[in-house]
């Protein structure tokens, strides 16, 4: 198992994060610290956070525009989903669009 730490309303800054984007990714055995806790979305997905990464890792564009600053790559939009491909989306733009 492993944790993704994620925006929620508290730690929301408008032009800067969307509620959803993913901050960190920890392993099952790390304990996220009381702010943490009350300060993001804590959802756990199958996986270690190295499967994980390689997971969210498929989900960028071929092709991604890097011209275009993105802080955070990834949100969950779908906490209950399945698997990472369905429970998040990538916030990188392609260079197509």
């Amino acid at each position: 198992m492993a944790k993704l730490l994620c925006i929620n309303e508290e730690t929301y800054r408008e032009e800067i994060n969307n509620i959803g984007d993913i901050v960190a990714i920890y392993p099952d055995d790390k304990t996220p610290v009381e702010e943490e806790q009350t300060g993001f979305n804590i959802v756990e997905v199958e996986g270690s956070v190295e499967s994980i990464q390689a997971e969210l890792q498929a989900l960028l564009p071929e092709n991604p525009n890097r011209s275009i600053p993105v802080k955070y790559e990834f949100k969950v939009v779908d906490p209950f989903a399945d698997s990472i491909a369905n429970m998040c989306s990538c916030n990188v733009p392609s260079l197509g669009g």
